[in-house]
Order: structure tokens, then sequence, then C-alpha cells
């Protein structure tokens, strides 16, 4: 059995666009969630059972104000607030049920089944109203805009397993997965306008109405075929074929559209433990992939992985991971190749129960490049290349300190930087080959203090500190602004467990 509870208040500042002009605006916002689960496991004859129930709900409170003349941001035309107010008063819930049973039907076949089903659901409704003048030098006498939207996202999850043991060292198991999901939502919209002309009456009421509905639907499965065997403890392995079918609809008002995709792909792994304390692994997996929506061929792809663990004492763990995915469209005229590599290294130390440190640094480096079609003007399509880097560094670090046995300090610490593009790229590239990036970094230290009262209460004391800064390298990008964002957060919480 569990309840949790959060929420937030506080007040904030934004920008609202309208009249062709950019408005300073007060946010005043609260939302609070509220989280209950109950859950059950049962051991009979060898089986296990397990079922879970969980109920949420969540309400936001939003509203952006202004009062008084706002002349806006843009001085060069007549838009001006005298009176504006928005109210996003939303409302969700979710109803989430998992269930699954596991056991033997004989001494060499053994059987899993477990699945999950969510109902989730959001009402957003929207209320605006706001006076003033617009581009036109036209005064708004009213401006009123009601809104009504409603979400859904109900899906399903089923997993079946079925293991036969042939020998003592060889085991043979089929693995069958059902996802479904739908996203559901429809907009009502209604405008109410009443404007002035400079000179002479008042118009009449201007009324817009609109209502848009769209749909995502989602049906795949997937059948996985494995051969397990293990030669000792020193040698392991496996080799399968994984076959997956998924079917795509996406509807709206005036239009549906359907998709469908097979793919196959062999998988094979291998565990080495040349001693007690070394664990080697190479994984290797070739075929077609298809991680979009709609798409008309799926992309041919390999992987490679190759780790190693190591236990260098009892109290101290490193371990290293070496990976590349290769991924081509097969269509010719696109021409889409990505390449990804990664490379991590790890640890964990813990020389006793009051105290454990664990860090790790990451290297991705992510180069994609596509043919693309433009045209500027009347002029003829013309054809050039998209290229995209990645160059990313992270890092991290975690500990632990026991100050007492009450007492405990906990210290965190991430760093990201993405260096982007390589400066040969930037000037060997042609008039028609465009390079992308996405430079930037991230700096997230956290000191947190919990002091535990008894059994059941826990009071907790953080720091957390945020900065985020884009490194535009894209001169060309005419009123491209980069966010340079810094935060330092305090919390307190008191936690009861039962």
């Amino acid at each position: 059995m569990y309840y949790g509870r959060s929420m937030s208040k506080g007040a904030a500042f934004t920008t609202y666009s309208a009249e062709r002009d950019q408005f300073p605006v007060n946010v005043k916002n609260r939302w609070e969630a509220n989280e209950f689960r109950l859950g059950l496991d049962a051991n009979y004859h060898g089986w296990t059972f397990f079922g879970e129930q969980m109920y949420r709900n969540y309400k936001d409170d939003n509203e952006q104000f202004s009062s008084g003349t706002n002349p806006g941001y843009n001085t060069t035309n007549t838009s001006a607030l005298s009176f504006f107010d928005r109210d996003y008063p939303s409302r969700g819930r979710v109803l989430m049920t998992r269930g699954s049973v596991s056991g033997n039907i004989a001494s060499k076949l053994h059987v899993l089944l477990r699945g999950m089903y969510s109902d989730e659901r959001m009402r957003a409704p929207m209320f605006e109203f706001y006076t003033g003048t617009d581009n036109s030098n036209n005064k708004i006498l009213a401006k009123s805009l009601n809104t009504t939207g409603l979400a859904k996202r109900p899906s399903t999850s089923i997993d079946g397993v079925i293991a036969y043991d042939i020998a003592e060292n060889v085991t043979v198991s089929n693995t069958i997965r059902y996802t479904s999901f739908r996203i559901l939502g429809d907009v009502n919209n209604r405008t109410i306008s009443t404007l002035q002309p400079p000179t002479g009456p008042a118009r009449a009421p201007a009324t817009t109405t609109s209502f848009d509905a769209r749909g995502i639907y989602l049906d795949s499965f997937w059948n996985t075929l494995m051969l397990q065997f293990n030669m000792g403890k020193k040698f392991s392995g496996n080799i399968g074929w994984r076959s997956t079918y998924r079917e795509v609809k996406v509807t709206s008002p005036t239009a549906t559209e359907t998709e469908t995709q097979n793919n196959n792909n062999i998988i094979s792994g291998i565990r080495f433990q040349p001693t007690k304390r070394v664990n080697l692994f190479f994984d290797y997996e070739k075929g077609t992939w298809d991680n979009a929506f709609l798409q008309i061929s799926p992309l041919n792809m390999q992987r490679v992985r190759v780790r190693a663990n190591f236990n260098v004492t009892d109290t101290l763990s490193l371990n290293a991971t070496l990976s590349s995915t290769d991924r081509t469209n097969p269509t010719p005229f696109v021409s889409n190749t990505s390449d990804f590599r990664a490379f991590s290294v790890s640890g964990f130390w813990e020389p006793s129960t009051r105290f454990w440190l664990t860090g790790g640094y990451n290297y991705d480096d992510l180069f994609a490049t596509a043919n693309i079609s433009f045209s500027t003007g009347a002029a003829a399509l013309t054809r050039g290349t998209s290229q995209f880097y990645s160059r990313q560094h992270f890092m991290f670090f975690d500990t632990r300190v026991g100050i007492t046995k009450r007492l405990d300090l906990l210290m965190v610490y991430r760093y990201l930087t993405d260096i982007g593009a390589p400066n040969t790229a930037r000037t060997s590239a042609g008039p028609y080959d465009f390079v992308n990036a996405f430079p930037l970094y991230r700096h997230n230290p956290e000191a947190r203090l919990a002091y535990r009262f008894n059994n059941h209460v826990t009071g907790n004391l953080s720091y957390r500190h945020f900065s985020y800064n884009e490194k535009n390298f894209r001169s060309d990008l005419v009123g491209f602004r980069s966010q340079d964002y810094a935060a330092n957060i305090m919390t307190t919480s008191l936690r009861f467990t039962f």
C-alpha cells in the first residue's frame, strides 16, 4: 500500500503573443498530484502471483494576467493591452493495473505471463479575455477565447514467455510481446471579438468557432526465439531471431493514413569469465530497424557492443562498454545514414556500510547525413545534403556518507557538454551542404542531508544548482538566440513510511 502527494505553487513571468506583438505578463501557478497504490504478492505450489492497482489524479491551475497599459515589446506598431487574463485549469487522472504469474508446468517447462493496462485522461480548458488596441489601431472593446480540450491515452502491454530445458546447459525460449496504445484528442474553440475603428461606432461582435480531433493508433507484435547455452561457469552464450510487426494509423477530420512494418533481426551474445573477478561480454545484432511512426522503408542496421566487468576487490568494481551502431536507409533518393559510437566507463566503491562512491564518464559520437531537395523562390529544386554532428561528453559522481547512524549526507554531480561539429566539417561544406549541431553544456551539483527521526519518518534538506548554456555556432541564423540559464533550488521535505 502506498500514498504519495506532491504540490507546488508560485509566481513567474512570461510573454504573451497577440496582435503581432509580444507582451510581458505575470503568472500564478499551483499544481498538485495524489497517487494511491495497492499491491499483492502470493506464492502457491511453486507459482508466483502479483497484482497492483494504481490511481493518480493531477490538478494544474495556471493564470496569466496583466492590468494597466501594456505596450508590448514592439514599439513600431499600435498594439497594446489594457487588460489581459488567461486561465488554464487542467485536470487529469491515471488508472493503471499490472499483474503477472510465473511457474513451472513441468520440471523442464517454465512459463511467465505479465500484463499492464493503463487509462490516462486529461481535460484542458482555457478561458481568455483581453482589451486594448490592435495592430490596425482599432480599439479592442472585448476579445474572448473559450477552449475545451480532451485527451485520452489508453494502452495495453502483454508479455508471454515459455522456456524449455533441452539439456542441463541448453534452454530454448520463445517470447511474445503485444503492445497497443491510442492517443485521442479533440479541441473546440470559440472566439468572440468586438472592435471599434479609430473613427465611427463599434462593430457588431464577430464570432469564430472551430473544432479539431486527432488520433494515433499503434499495434505491435514482437516474437523472439532464443537458444541459450552455457559451458560451465566460464562461458555462456545465446543466439536468436526476432521478428516484429507494427501497424500505425493516424486520423484527422479530413484524412486517415495507415502504415505497416515488418522487421527481422538476428541477435547473439557471448559471456566469457577468464578469472573469478573478470567478466567479458560481446553482443551482436543485424537486421532492419524502424523507430518512426510513418516511414516507407525500415533502416538497415548493425549493432556491436563489447562490455567488461572487473571486481578489483570485494569493495571496488569497474565497468567499461564500447558500442557501435550503424543505420542506413535503403531508399536511394534519401540516402540517409547515421553512425553512432559510444564509450563508457564507471566504478563503484563501498568500503563500509556508511560510505559509498560511484562515478563514470560517457562519450557519445553521432554523425548523420541525408540528401535534401529545396527551392528558393521560383528557382528549380536544388539538391544538397544535411549533416548533423553530436559529440557529447558526460560525467557523473554520486556519494553517500553516513555521518551518524541517523544523519546521511548525499552528494550528486552531473556535467554534460556537446561540442557539436568539428571545424573541418564547417569549412569543407559546399554551398548546398548544411552542417547542423547543437553545442551546449549543463552543470548540475546537488547535496542533500537526510535525518531519520525513527523507522517511519525521515526529514530532508537539499540544495541543487542547475546551469544550462547553448553555444551558437550558426552565425547565419538571423534572430537565433542562445539560451543561458541558471537556477539555485533549496528543498525541504518530510517522508513518512509505514
